[in-house]
Formats: structure tokens, sequence, C-alpha cells
């Protein structure tokens, strides 16, 4: 399989039409448990902004005050918590913004520049993940595995290589899980944990980073924990949605345009060492980018894997116009002359399209998210989703039928 360019999009988008509902049901059958187990099976999404992107709830200069929240962000908020019922999803800051969680309080120029906070984003991300799977099969549901504090100091170590403060809380949520198999109680037992993760830009780079450590060190063999049978705490990512990969960790691409040394390429710290590859394990990978994006400083990281394939139906790669922010999102309306009418709003965003799109796909693969309808019923994330703007005839007459004209 090769490079796609999008479909044809409906008048007024994705959302009012059969389309979002099928979507659903194909999900819905997709993370069916034919086996009716009553254990609990868990699905965790993360989702991880790009850089200087910072939606938070509790971050008082949050990007959608401007309306120039990301697709991410948008994401995040159709997204279902509902952690009674095994289903939570969790929001990451981009690099450069604050994170109070990991010791960054304000927005910092080195985030900016060289991604600094990037692998202490990617290990919050594993915290969440543990402690959403603590939380789930825990007697207390009050007391987190990891605490704020102590989730602070874990990361900064980490992030500097020492991932020895992770065996107590590790040893913790496999005993805990243990005691309630041996108890024969399945409510506090677990049959599988699906995890799904999304990310634009440089949380992107991070969604895939923490996908390859998960995958490939903190969790191996598809198992959360070091007991295995009837006792482990078996795993696996589901859904990964890419809005424009761009690493850029440490000294970024374009450095080599005036020092020649062919290291600095951008993939630093966590990004290093293939960490960009999508795991054989993951079972579905979609990545929307730019095709009009000024690469020196915004390299694109493929999800190609070696010789330029495409596992067929698992891995899709497809080519949006526009810049980085015109498919991730990240613009205020009408900014730099995107849009035409002030009065659209954020219907006039290219980024639109791509955001109705990883939409679908994320349904598709089963991730929990709000039905169409759902969404178009609240105002504010009705609000959020518009697309008239962008939906016109010229789209179409490029991408009718599926492909450029």
């Amino acid at each position: 399989m090769t490079i796609r360019w999008p479909e044809a999009m409906p008048e007024g988008g994705r959302l009012p039409l059969s389309q979002s509902e099928d979507a659903f049901k194909l999900g819905a059958l997709r993370m069916h448990d034919e086996t009716r187990s009553c254990r609990q099976t868990l699905q965790i999404s993360l989702f991880f902004d790009g850089t200087n992107n910072n939606d938070a709830a509790d971050n008082l200069l949050r990007d959608s005050n401007k309306r120039t929240h990301t697709n991410v962000a948008r994401l995040f908020n159709v997204a279902i918590h509902d952690p009674e019922n095994g289903i939570s999803k969790f929001y990451i800051p981009g690099v450069g913004t604050p994170l109070p969680e990991i010791g960054e309080e304000t927005y910092l120029q080195m985030g900016k520049a060289m991604a600094k906070g990037f692998n202490a984003r990617c290990l919050l991300g594993y915290v969440r993940v543990l402690n959403a799977v603590y939380r789930a099969i825990a007697p207390d549901k009050t007391l987190a595995l990891i605490s704020p504090d102590k989730a602070k100091t874990l990361c900064d170590a980490a992030a500097n290589g020492d991932m020895s403060g992770f065996d107590e809380p590790l040893q913790t949520l496999g005993v805990t899980h243990k005691l309630a198999v041996d108890a024969r109680h399945p409510p506090g037992t677990i049959r599988k944990i699906w995890i799904n993760v999304v990310g634009f830009s440089r949380g992107a780079a991070g969604a895939r980073a923490f996908v390859h450590k998960l995958v490939n060190h903190w969790a191996p063999g598809g198992n959360l924990v070091r007991f295995g049978g009837q006792y482990a705490l078996p795993y696996q990512v589901n859904f990964m949605g890419l809005f424009d990969t761009v690493a850029s960790v440490g000294p970024p691409d374009f450095t080599r345009a005036t020092v020649d040394i062919g290291s600095f390429d951008g993939h630093f710290a966590f990004a290093s060492g293939g960490a960009m590859r999508i795991p054989e394990s993951v079972r579905y990978c979609v990545h929307a980018f730019s095709i009009h994006e000024q690469r020196m400083s915004f390299p694109v990281d493929s999800i190609r894997e070696a010789g330029g394939a495409y596992p067929l139906g698992i891995r899709h790669e497809i080519a949006y116009p526009g810049v980085h922010s015109d498919v991730g999102g990240g613009y205020a309306p009408n900014e730099q002359g995107k849009g035409r009418d002030p009065d659209q709003g954020d219907g006039g965003k290219l980024s639109q399209i791509a955001l109705h799109d990883m939409y679908v796909h994320a349904l598709k693969y089963g991730v929990p998210m709000m039905k169409g309808d759902e969404i178009l019923f609240r105002a504010d994330f009705k609000a959020e989703y518009i697309a008239q703007g962008v939906i016109d005839e010229g789209w179409n007459r490029l991408y009718g039928k599926g492909g450029m004209q």
C-alpha cells in the first residue's frame, strides 16, 4: 500500500451522517470480547499535544481561550472518560508549556527550541497508564499507585536513565492483581488493556517514543508487570493517531545545514534509537502529514517500514494540503489569512478536514469517543468541529475520488 490522499468530504463534514455511526459500530465490533469474560477490559487513551500547545483545564492561558487549540485537544474533548467502566483518557500538554506534574510551571523557551521535557512527558504517559490500571483493580479507589509528588520524582530520574524508581509501584500493581486472581474476584482482575495514543508535531513524536519504550523496554512481551500466566496484566497498543510527526528533539535537523555533523538529525533522547518506528504489535496506525511544510525546520518522520512498505490495512499515511498546523490544528480563525470569511470561525480552517478524518479513523478502530450526534448536540463541541467553511467545491474537485485529481 502507498501514501493516500484524503477522501472527498460531505458538505458539513463527517459528523452529521451515518458515516460516524457506521464507524462507531465497526469500532465496537473490533473491540468486542467474544469470550464474555467477567474480567475487566480497559481502554486507556493518551493525547500528546504539540510544541507550545497547551489546552489543559488548569492553564489560565489555555489555547481554547483564543480558539487555537489543536486537533489533539479537540479529539481529547470528545473522548470518553468513564473510569468506573474501565475507560480513561489523559491529556499531556506540549513541550515548552506548563506541566506541573513534571516540575515545569511556566512556558519555557528551551522546550520550544530543543524539546526540553520530552522524555518526562513520555514517562508521564507511562505513569498515567499504571495509575489507571491500578485504580481499576485496587480495593481502595482513593489511593493512587503513584502519587503526584512521586510521579514528579520518578519522571525526573527516569528521564535521565534511572528507571529503578518504578520497581516498587510495579511490584505493588502485580501483587494487587495476583491477590484478586487468587481470591477469584473477577471485578478486580484484568482480561486485556487496550492503549490508544494521539499526537501532533513533537507530541506525535512523543506518542511514538512512548509506544516504543512501552513495547520494547518498560513492558516487553505485552505484559505490564513481571507476573506471568494468569497473574499477567496483558496489554496491546490498539490505535495510534498521528498528525505531522516532527521530532526535532535536541539540536534540530537544520543544524546540519551549518554544521557537518550527521548525528544532528533531531532524534536525541527518547526519540533516538529507532524510537519513531511503529512496533509490529500495534494494531492500527494512521499518520496525517502536510505536503507543503518547509521541512528544514520541521522534518517529518514517516511511518513507512524498510523498503517503503505499509502493511496492508493496518498502516495508513495520508497526505494533506497545507502546512504543519493546517493538518494538526493550532491556528486561530482567519490567522495568517487562512480563512476567507471572518464569520466562518473555526469552520474556515483547513485543519478541520484532518480533524474530521482522524475522528472517524479513531471510531473505526474502537477508540472510545462520543458519537457524531452527541457532539453536535453540545454547542461547545459543535463549534470545535464545525466544517462548513472548508467543505467546498474546490476541496472535492481535488479529492472527489479519494485521490488528487
